[in-house]
C-alpha cells in the first residue's frame, strides 16, 4: 500500500467522525449585544477566537470575531455588538468532522456555535478541538518544506519600523491573520497578529500627544517593533 492509499484509509474514518464528539458546552464565550464591541473583544483569547451574541431569552444572534466586526468592516470600539454582529455557518449535531472544517475555511471563522435539530444550542466546536482530534494522522508528520512546496501565495510581510496603520491596511487587503515582521535586511524580527491589532485599537484610548514634528502621537502611528511578538519558534 502506497503513501497517497495509507493516507487515505487512515483519515477517512477521523474526517466523518460526528460533531458531537469534540463538541465543547462548558469554555463558551459569550457576550450582550448591548455591550460594547472593545468589551466584547477583550474577552477573546486568541485572533481566531470569536464571541457568540446571546439576548436576555437566550436566543442566539449572531456572533463577532476580530476580522469581521473591525478588520473587514471598521466598527468603531464603541459600537453596540448588535450592530457588528456576523452570520456565521450553524453547525449541526450531525456533521462531520470534514463539513465543518471546509464551512470554517470558507468562511474564515474558526469558532462556531453548534444546534441539535430543534435548533437548541449545544455548544461551540473550535478549529483547535478539531487540530486535537485529528492530530495523529498521517498528515501531522509531513515536513513543512513539503508544504512550501505547493503554497502558492508569497509570504507576507511588514517591516518593524513601519505604523500599526499601515498593518491594518495590509490585514484589509490580504485577508491574512498574521504577518512576519522583518528588518531592512529582511531578518526576521518577530510576528503581529490583527487580534494584535485590535487590542490595540479597542483599548480605552490615552490623551493624544504631539510628537516633534507636530503630529499626534496615535495607536495608529505607533511602530509595529513596539507590538510584535519575538519569540517565534523557527
Amino acid at each position: 500500500m502506497g503513501y497517497a492509499d495509507n493516507y487515505k484509509f487512515n483519515t477517512f474514518p477521523a474526517f466523518y467522525m460526528k460533531v458531537h464528539t469534540i463538541i465543547d458546552s462548558e469554555d463558551v464565550i459569550k457576550v450582550s449585544p448591548d455591550e460594547t464591541l472593545s468589551s466584547a473583544l477583550s474577552k477573546l483569547k486568541s485572533a481566531h477566537d470569536a464571541a457568540l451574541v446571546f439576548d436576555e431569552e437566550h436566543k442566539y444572534l449572531g456572533l463577532i470575531n476580530p476580522y469581521f466586526s473591525v478588520i473587514r468592516t471598521s466598527f468603531p470600539s464603541n459600537a453596540k455588538v448588535i450592530n457588528c454582529i456576523f452570520h456565521a455557518p450553524r453547525i449541526g449535531i450531525h456533521f462531520s468532522i470534514s463539513k465543518i472544517a471546509q464551512l470554517m475555511n470558507e468562511s474564515k471563522v474558526h469558532y462556531l456555535p453548534v444546534f441539535d435539530d430543534n435548533e437548541k444550542f449545544l455548544g461551540r466546536i473550535s478549529a483547535r478541538s478539531l487540530l486535537r482530534n485529528l492530530q495523529h494522522l498521517d498528515i501531522f508528520s509531513t515536513q513543512i518544506s513539503e508544504f512550501l512546496k505547493t503554497k502558492k501565495q508569497k509570504l507576507i510581510t511588514i517591516y518593524e519600523d513601519d505604523s500599526i496603520s499601515n498593518a491594518l491596511q495590509i490585514f484589509k487587503n490580504t485577508r491574512v491573520s498574521k504577518l512576519v515582521v522583518v528588518n531592512k535586511e529582511f531578518r526576521l524580527k518577530g510576528i503581529i497578529s490583527y487580534y494584535d491589532v485590535i487590542s490595540l485599537l479597542a483599548s480605552p484610548k490615552k490623551k493624544d500627544r504631539s510628537r516633534g514634528d507636530g503630529k499626534k502621537d496615535t495607536i495608529q502611528n505607533k511602530r509595529i517593533r513596539n507590538y510584535a511578538k519575538s519569540f517565534v519558534l523557527t
